[in-house]
């Protein structure tokens, strides 16, 4: 029952995450949409309608790309999400404010990243990390065998660490691909 309860949660987040996906490429794009006023004849733009809507865009589309992919996990194997909420509790607020700071307008992105690879960065340091501890608590529970605590703390930060190593390598194109989907499905 507890399964069922875990697995319905998921998916309607799943859902909820595949459809604030492209919500965020709008609200990225509000000048293509029409969505803020701009005038290329007179070159008159509305800045800070474009900033704003700019930013929430950033956010929800960051924050859906990682969401589909921990959903999907979770639809799959309810009983990882117990040892994900420790570490999701503490990171995903973390996460939506490293990803706010960086996709607001004007941000301090610091001499090397720009704002746009802070919030590529962010995703896949999150999602690898979650991803990584999700696989060894997979693995740790079939092994069904206890290791000492200082030993399964190490391994669950050596995961986390791989994890968002490989998910840094995987993430740009992956990213590339779904805003070259988002360009195919709206006209752009």
């Amino acid at each position: 029952m507890k399964n069922k309860i875990i697995r319905s949660l998921n998916l309607t987040l799943f859902i909820a995450f595949v459809l604030s996906l492209p919500l965020g490429y709008v609200l990225n794009n509000a000048f293509d949409f029409n969505l803020c006023y701009s005038d290329s004849n007179t070159l008159t733009y509305a800045v800070n309608c474009s900033d704003s809507l700019g930013t929430i865009g950033s956010v929800f589309f960051y924050l859906s790309l990682a969401g589909i992919w921990l959903s999907a996990v979770f639809i799959v194997f309810p009983k990882l999400m117990r040892s994900w909420l420790k570490f999701g509790i503490v990171a995903t607020p973390i996460y939506l404010f490293l990803l706010y700071d960086a996709a607001r307008p004007y941000s301090s992105s610091g001499p090397w990243l720009s704002p746009a690879t802070q919030l590529i960065y962010y995703t896949a340091l999150y999602l690898g990390a979650s991803l990584g501890i999700i696989a060894l608590s997979y693995i740790l529970h079939r092994a069904k065998k206890q290791l000492p605590k200082f030993i399964r703390i190490s391994l669950f930060i050596l995961a986390a660490v791989v994890g968002a190593a490989i998910m840094w390598h995987l993430i740009n194109p992956l990213i590339g691909g779904i805003e070259l989907l988002m360009q195919q499905i709206f006209g752009r």
